[in-house]
């Protein structure tokens, strides 16, 4: 799931729907964001695993950069039960309507 949001993330800054942030802005969330991973993980969050919440978490960052971030009820259902790929079925065929390109495999 993570690859596939990365990916259609970047086709989405590479068609100009993503402005980054300014450079010392990026510095700063890359800090805020290891200083979250450590108070979670006690330290140890790079040790080569993929834990889903992180990993729904990241997921939910780069929706939200393309501002198709999932309902509130979807994020609920996921701390409580397996996620459903349905839930993300809709990104792809929205950046495509967006973007005006079609024939994309998902």
């Amino acid at each position: 799931l993570g690859f596939q949001m990365g990916a259609l993330w970047l086709a989405s800054y590479l068609k100009g729907g993503i402005k980054l942030p300014s450079i010392d802005d990026q510095k700063k969330s890359v800090t805020d964001r290891l200083a979250w991973l450590a108070e979670r993980t006690e330290g140890k969050h790079s040790k080569g695993a993929s834990l889903i919440p992180f990993s729904l978490h990241y997921s939910d960052e780069l929706l939200k950069d393309m501002s198709m971030p999932l309902s509130s009820k979807v994020c609920l259902k996921q701390w409580f039960v397996s996620v459903d790929p349905s839930d993300y079925a809709h990104v792809l065929p929205e950046l495509q309507k967006k973007y005006n390109v079609e024939g994309l495999v998902g």
